[in-house]
């Protein structure tokens, strides 16, 4: 059963209308450009993205790129962002073997380049970077780096590699496949029977968010394996994110005639709390440090919505 507290009857560019000036989730903006990869920072007014061989800031009030901070290297992805200890509000950019930390307001390096052969994906927690390894057929490995050097490693099989993966600030990992989910610590890894495509962790509730590709089914685990509630929309879940210091799962669903709709879930039992229209289903959810803004990012573009009040 669905409770929907907010429903914006929107267009693509009529989202912010008179009638919705007072809804708690409204349309704000669009970034006019495809991305590889996106953060937002703090109070979601301005984030970094991977653009076309570069990476780019930008602001949310407007839509608009307001920086270029190209790299030597090609292919820049961003795949996190945040204030740890190596720094305020570093983005990740993974370039190949190298790893690029840059500091957001200004685009210097905090690393100009950490080498970590073979990683496929990276994220920040709080002392520094956990990422997945490639080990070929075999499977994976889970590695934690602090001051730039490996601190512990957990070996995964191929159950459970080259799928999602996210982390909490603690540096708990969680990863998925087709077949299962793994919580994964220095001290070793706990395993679910249930495949993910999607993950997101949530550092307020503590729990980490899944979803299989094709599914309409949104789950909640806790770091020892126990399912905390699963929700089912009706349509095909296409990203999954969760909502900053305000603990939430959202995601982004494709229904049967195709519009899409964003859906706001509560970490507590899984019931929606708000839901918006849109003209179709976005590729990734990005949520702001502090829940105030949504990116919705799709191949050409990224839709801003901001959040308000939604007790």
């Amino acid at each position: 059963m669905r409770t929907t507290l907010v429903a914006l009857v929107a267009s693509l560019a009529g989202c912010a209308t008179t009638e919705d000036g007072d809804a708690p989730i409204r349309y704000r903006s669009t970034l006019t450009a495809s991305t590889a990869g996106l953060v937002l920072h703090d109070d979601g007014e301005t984030g970094h993205a991977g653009m076309f061989e570069t990476n780019c800031p930008f602001e949310t009030q407007g839509g608009d790129v307001t920086g270029d901070y190209d790299l030597p290297d090609h292919g820049e992805e961003v795949q996190d962002g945040g204030v740890s200890a190596m720094g305020p509000a570093t983005v990740v950019l993974v370039l190949g073997p190298k790893v690029h930390l840059l500091e957001k307001s200004t685009g210097q390096y905090l690393v100009d380049k950490l080498l970590w052969q073979d990683v496929e994906q990276v994220r920040l927690f709080d002392e520094g970077l956990v990422g997945e390894v490639d080990e070929g057929p075999q499977g994976c490995s889970i590695e934690w780096r602090v001051d730039h050097e490996p601190i512990a490693s957990v070996s995964l099989d191929d159950t459970v590699c080259g799928g999602a993966m996210d982390a909490g600030w603690d540096g708990t990992t969680v990863v998925g496949g087709r077949e299962r989910l793994a919580f994964v610590r220095p001290e070793g890894a706990t395993f679910v029977d249930t495949g993910a495509d999607r993950l997101a962790w949530d550092d307020a509730s503590g729990l980490a968010y899944a979803t299989a590709d094709g599914d309409g089914e949104v789950s909640a685990w806790t770091p020892d394996g126990q399912q905390a509630w699963s929700t089912v929309v009706d349509g095909r879940i296409h990203s999954l994110g969760q909502a900053g210091d305000r603990g939430a799962a959202v995601l982004s669903w494709e229904r049967t005639d195709g519009s899409g709709v964003v859906s706001w879930l509560s970490s507590t039992d899984g019931s929606v709390v708000a839901e918006i229209p849109t003209p179709s289903a976005a590729d990734a959810v990005r949520v702001s440090a502090d829940g105030s803004v949504i990116a919705l990012v799709r191949p050409d573009e990224t839709y801003f919505y901001e959040v308000r009040d939604l007790e």
